[in-house]
This record gives structure tokens, C-alpha cells and sequence, in this order.
């Protein structure tokens, strides 16, 4: 194995990674607008939660595009 070849799986390791921690974070987030354990959210705080899950089903999205180029460059499907 090439030493690009090392560095391009050793980037995709961390994709994959990052990918995994954006999932479980989005589905917290998730979970927490839907919970009503502790009473309905206000307006103010449903907002954050709604644009905090935007910014990481974007960041998500950017991770899966990457993920999905090293592996073509790799010949992984």
C-alpha cells in the first residue's frame, strides 16, 4: 500500500467516524424536540434545536459526499 493510498484510508477512517458522531448527534437533537418529558419546548428553544439539526444534517451531507470520493478513489463500492 502507497503512502497516498494510507493517507486516503486513514482519511476515510475519520470520515466514517465523523459521519457516525453527526448521526448520533442529529438523532439527539431529534429525540429532543420530540421529547415532552420535561414539558413543551418554547418557540425560542424549538428554534435552536430545528437549526442546530440543519447545521448537522448540512455538515452530514458534506461528510457523505467526501466519503463517497475517497472511496471511488480507493476502488472501495
Amino acid at each position: 500500500m502507497g503512502s497516498d493510498e494510507a493517507a486516503l484510508r486513514s482519511e476515510l477512517t475519520q470520515i466514517e467516524e465523523l459521519i457516525g458522531r453527526a448521526q448520533g448527534n442529529a438523532a439527539g437533537i431529534h429525540q429532543e424536540i420530540g421529547s415532552q418529558y420535561e414539558g413543551p419546548l418554547d418557540p425560542a428553544e424549538t428554534s435552536e434545536l430545528f437549526s442546530a439539526t440543519q447545521e448537522q444534517e448540512a455538515l452530514l451531507g458534506e461528510l457523505e459526499i467526501r466519503r463517497d470520493e475517497l472511496r471511488r478513489r480507493l476502488g472501495i463500492e
